[in-house]
């Protein structure tokens, strides 16, 4: 072909696309509760509004606690709603010295799920969301609708610290569960950054020489093949910096986007306990996974390719995709989207993990 023709098409020879002036109008799919959300998404995200201006790296603790306390005062509503709409008590309590919030649903357990439990790790790229509240509103929904115990975890995250901190408190927490729990009676499963722990644990857990957990679910997420915090992009890398599509990065994009490199900084690339998906020998070894994305987020490319490649490798994988959308779309299960998303997602452990009742 001509390289005139190639021009006047918007192609370039190796393949790259360039659409001019693209318009895309709302899913037709939508639920009006969910178009709503995601209005005030897009709104918020494209002016800021109620961004909090993420600390220095070197900020004193002091300023890092600050941050923590606005994130909490945020997440505060949407946290009070979600409780009155799924009737969840939540235990703040220690396991092993690690801070948790044990989530149980006022219904009571199912008699299987008196014997199993699900740990979650919450999200916020390993920088933000330190505390329970967030993880709360991940695992009050997934609770309440499976009737199952779940234990959100407040792991160690940068930058005061770094990998594999969050590792090791998931080891505690997973070691003093196993004196309760078979482990696979046990799940794991965690949103963005969560996602990423969860996708970690399995070959952190195995180096320790622990029994696999039960089953895993990594959400708004999927396993990383090299240093974060991209890894392989594929045609998703559109969604990399937010809810409007983008095809390049800008400065303050990019400035944005660091902390996010924070946690794993000093990694080397070839470490497969960090990067699960730069290796088939690691993702052989995970026991059924489930991937949840939606087709507006960054991690839609990565999770299709990490499901294929599951398949191949004979791992049991499930992938759920979310019509239009956007990161962490599931969480707090306001919308007829999101709530059927954790249905699929407390179902699905609901089949996945043992269902031999402990001797205890």
């Amino acid at each position: 072909m001509a390289i005139a023709d190639l021009v006047s098409a918007g192609v370039e020879q190796e393949g790259t696309l360039r659409a001019q002036d693209l318009v895309l109008p709302p899913s037709e799919f939508w639920s009006k509760e969910f178009r709503a959300a995601h209005v005030r998404r897009a709104v918020a995200a494209a002016t800021a509004d109620g961004l909090l201006k993420v600390p220095a790296r070197t900020a004193s603790r002091e300023e890092w606690d600050k941050f923590d306390a606005d994130c909490d005062r945020q997440m505060a509503e949407p946290l009070a709603r979600g409780l009155d709409r799924y009737q969840a008590c939540v235990q703040e309590t220690t396991i092993g010295g690690i801070r948790v919030g044990v989530v149980t649903p006022k219904q009571g357990l199912t008699r299987e799920n008196e014997d199993r439990v699900l740990i979650n790790l919450h999200g916020g790229g390993y920088y933000a969301n330190r505390g329970l509240s967030f993880g709360l509103l991940e695992s009050i929904p997934i609770s309440s609708i499976g009737r199952f115990t779940v234990i959100t975890i407040d792991y160690r995250q940068a930058p005061l610290h770094r990998y594999p901190a969050a590792s090791e408190d998931v080891e505690v927490v997973y070691r003093e569960l196993l004196g309760k729990y078979g482990a696979s009676a046990i799940g794991l499963f965690g949103c963005s950054a969560g996602g990423d722990l969860a996708a970690q644990a399995v070959g952190w857990l195995r180096r320790k020489e622990l029994p696999r957990p039960g089953a895993v679910g990594i959400l708004s997420f999927a396993p990383v093949t090299s240093p974060w915090p991209w890894g392989k992009e594929g045609d998703s890398r559109i969604w990399r910096v937010g809810m409007v599509p983008k095809s390049s990065i800008s400065y303050s994009d990019a400035e944005v986007l660091d902390p996010l490199t924070w946690y794993l900084e000093s990694v080397r690339a070839n470490d497969a306990i960090a990067f699960p998906g730069s290796s088939d020998a690691m993702l052989a070894t995970f026991p059924p996974t489930l991937l949840l994305v939606g087709t507006r987020e960054y991690w839609l490319s990565a999770a299709a390719v990490a499901h294929a490649r599951f398949l191949r490798l004979g791992v049991d994988s499930s992938l759920y995709v979310m019509e239009g959308a956007y990161h962490a779309a599931h969480v707090g299960g306001e919308t007829p989207e999101a709530y059927d998303a954790n249905a699929y997602v407390a179902r699905w452990f609901n089949q996945r993990l043992s269902k031999e009742h402990s001797a205890c």
